[in-house]
């Protein structure tokens, strides 16, 4: 009896030694293709982030300018990025949903693309120009107006100039979705044209409000940061701190639509004279008089007036008119003028107060398949 247990029990014996010995000579490899994997798919990360450093530096040695979408080599995908002996990857940077937006498809290689054993791994997200919280704004305009428009006396409104980078300004320097009117010896001037007061030249009618908005969760994150930099107020108000992000609510703190009473609207009037750099919004209407600079962005949920004094917007107004359709007016008196400017850095950066980055955009960003 003792016999056969001993040979059953060898037999097993060396079964199991067998199967370890076959499992100690795979082990060594799945190890390999499981870190050569891990890097590739780091790498492929580094893509990404080469990336957003080309889009940031768009005026040095390997950035990309603001105005090429999608990207040259060597950001077109067939362009191999060495990391030594880690291995290397690709990046193919294309247009997004926005202006503000790239797609960036981006492939990790290790040991590197040409070894007979590698591996690779692909990831894509979409990358957007943001102050960490919101999207950066660049408007099709230097006044934009989801209405009516008039521009009258010796109000001038352009855009031949202030573009971002080496991106053209627009054609138009003024677009509404309603109607257009310019009276008196107001003047308006898109980019590449020096005739002024051209209809569907120098100003567009019938545009899309969506292009030169932003979304309600945008004005919601904009709303808590002047909440954190202590630039946000409710009801009327008469003047504006030097600088910053401010937000001007709605008395009670409610969503400002056509149905806010008037006596529960945020506003803004400003008769005094000064500087602001920044943007303001404002959930109801603006009126700016005086000797007043503004660089930045200029931003009404209802309508804006500018009249008499000395008036500069260096960046851009946009009026939803959520409420009056045909009151937005830039008009100037004799005695004065009202100049609104096109600049897109400064409304990029609110008026030199944030730096915007190119960030990776929430729920964007996922591993697919292919080479």
């Amino acid at each position: 009896m003792a016999l056969p247990l001993a040979m059953v029990l060898m037999v097993s014996l060396t079964a199991l030694a067998l199967a370890f010995s076959v499992l100690a000579s795979t082990e060594p490899t799945i190890a390999s293709n499981h870190s050569m994997t891990s890097k590739a798919r780091s790498l492929a990360e580094s893509g990404v982030e080469r990336a957003s450093w080309a889009l940031f530096n768009a005026a040095l040695t390997g950035g990309i300018p603001a105005d090429q979408v999608p990207a040259l080599t060597p950001y077109d995908g067939a362009n191999y990025f060495s990391v030594g002996t880690l291995g290397g990857f690709t990046v193919q940077v294309a247009a997004g949903g926005i202006v503000t937006e790239r797609t960036v498809t981006a492939v990790g290689w290790s040991p590197n693309n040409t070894a007979a054993v590698k591996a690779h791994r692909k990831v894509q997200t979409i990358l957007e120009f943001t102050t960490a919280t919101v999207r950066v704004f660049d408007p099709p305009c230097a006044l934009c107006v989801a209405g009516n428009v008039q521009i009258g006396g010796n109000a001038r409104v352009e855009s031949r100039s202030g573009g971002c980078g080496t991106a053209v300004p627009p054609g138009s320097a003024v677009r509404a979705a309603q109607t257009v009117t310019v009276s008196g010896s107001g003047d308006v001037y898109g980019h590449g044209n020096d005739t002024r007061n051209e209809a569907n030249i120098d100003w567009q009618q019938g545009a899309n409000p969506a292009a030169f908005t932003y979304t309600p969760a945008e004005l919601a994150r904009l709303k808590e940061m002047a909440k954190q930099q202590g630039t946000y107020y409710q009801g009327a108000r008469t003047s504006l701190p030097a600088s910053g992000i401010v937000y001007i609510d709605t008395l009670d703190g409610s969503e400002y639509t056509a149905d806010t009473p008037d006596a529960l609207a945020g506003s803004l009037t400003i008769a005094s004279n000064g500087t602001f750099n920044g943007i303001v919004i404002v959930a109801g209407s603006i009126f700016i008089t005086g000797t007043n600079t503004f660089d930045g962005l200029i931003y009404a949920l209802n309508d804006l007036t500018a009249t008499a004094g000395n008036v500069t917007i260096n960046g851009a107004v946009a009026s939803e008119n959520r409420k009056d359709t045909s009151s937005t007016t830039v008009d100037s008196a004799i005695t004065g003028s009202v100049a609104v400017n096109y600049d897109c850095e400064k409304v990029r950066n609110f008026g030199g107060t944030v730096i915007p980055v190119w960030t990776i955009k929430p729920g964007t960003y996922r591993e697919i398949a292919g080479s």
